[in-house]
C-alpha cells in the first residue's frame, strides 16, 4: 500500500479505490464527499451508477482529488 500512495500522489491525486466494494464502504462518507472523482478512462463519477459502470466496465481503481477554492482577499 505505500507504494500505491506514493504513486498516486506523483501523479497529482490524493488517493484511489482499487475496488468498488472499497469504494461502498467509505466513498459516500465524509471526507470523502467532498472530492472529485475519474475512474481510469478519465469519465468523471458522481453518481451511484457511475461508480456501477467503472465497476461492470473495469475501470477501477477510481482515483480522487480534493476539491480547494483559492483563498479571497480580505479588504
Amino acid at each position: 500500500m505505500k507504494y500505491r500512495r506514493e504513486t498516486v500522489t506523483e501523479q497529482g491525486w490524493d488517493g484511489e479505490f482499487g475496488t468498488y466494494d472499497e469504494w461502498a464502504r467509505l466513498g459516500p462518507q465524509p471526507p470523502y464527499r467532498s472530492a472529485t472523482y475519474l475512474d481510469a478512462h478519465g469519465r468523471r463519477c458522481v453518481t451511484q451508477q457511475d461508480f456501477s459502470r467503472a465497476r461492470d466496465t473495469n475501470t477501477f481503481p477510481v482515483r480522487f482529488r480534493w476539491e480547494t477554492t483559492k483563498a479571497r482577499k480580505c479588504r
